[in-house]
């Protein structure tokens, strides 16, 4: 008995969550970091990732804020956070941990439908037409912005019967808290590996 306690003790570990426990969960978008596809120019891709946002007014999640901020803050007239409110939103499905995106309908100014979604990078990517062409390109971004420490965000714009097409992805910072580094080495050297749990890339 005294062996399998002395076994587990050396065996302890500390499941932490990421978003709001090591980190402050002040996410900002990094935009010398986002990387844009099929020809979208990056306000475009911001364009695209704000209407595919729940509205202000219904509430949003800490990502859907953070988009629609950047949105705001794009220029000085708000040029940019006009354009997205002349989209009227036809339907709108928020986040879904098993499709692992948002989607929204929207009405173009022409009155012509079409979709927009956002969503993790490989999910987005695997649903795009245009997969095959850019596969390679995309996941080594994806790689190079997790390995830096950023949360990857895919983006796609569709027509109205749901062909997507992959336009770039989006680089979101969460600051560590103020006491994470201290707290973590005050636990390895107690003999306690830590370990951060996440659904994050």
């Amino acid at each position: 008995m005294q062996l399998f306690i002395t076994i587990l003790f050396f065996r302890q570990v500390l499941c932490t969550d990421k978003t709001g426990t090591l980190t402050q969960n002040k996410l900002h978008i990094i935009l010398d970091k986002t990387v844009t596809f099929a020809g979208c120019s990056q306000e475009d891709l911001m364009f695209y990732a704000g209407i595919s946002c729940r509205r202000l007014e219904e509430g949003q999640d800490a990502i859907d804020h953070c988009i629609t901020q950047t949105c705001k803050k794009w220029n000085d007239n708000d040029e940019l956070f006009h354009r997205m409110n002349k989209h009227p939103t036809v339907d709108f499905v928020p986040f879904d941990p098993e499709i692992k995106r948002t989607e929204a309908t929207i009405n173009g100014p022409d009155g012509q439908i079409f979709c927009v979604a956002k969503g993790a990078p490989q999910i987005m990517l695997n649903l795009s037409q245009n997969c095959d062409e850019i596969r390679e390109k995309c996941l080594q971004d994806i790689n190079d912005l997790a390995t830096a420490g950023y949360r990857t965000i895919g983006i796609a714009r569709g027509t109205a019967d749901k062909k997507w097409t992959f336009v770039g992805l989006l680089a979101i910072a969460d600051p560590p808290r103020f006491d994470t580094k201290e707290v973590v080495e005050k636990a390895q050297a107690l003999g306690i590996k830590v370990l951060m749990i996440t659904g994050d890339q």
